[in-house]
């Protein structure tokens, strides 16, 4: 859905190894980020 925003690629085509390498390196980012804010909050 996302590439498909962006306009990587066609609503017809799949997202392929770039676009679900890219959307899973953006998830464990936000992951990292909230996980991180969690551990150092008293």
């Amino acid at each position: 859905y996302l590439g498909q925003a962006i306009g990587w690629y066609r609503a017809d085509e799949g997202a392929g190894l770039i676009g679900a390498v890219v959307g899973a390196v953006i998830i464990l980012l936000i992951w990292g980020f909230i996980a991180g804010r969690r551990s150092t909050s008293p």
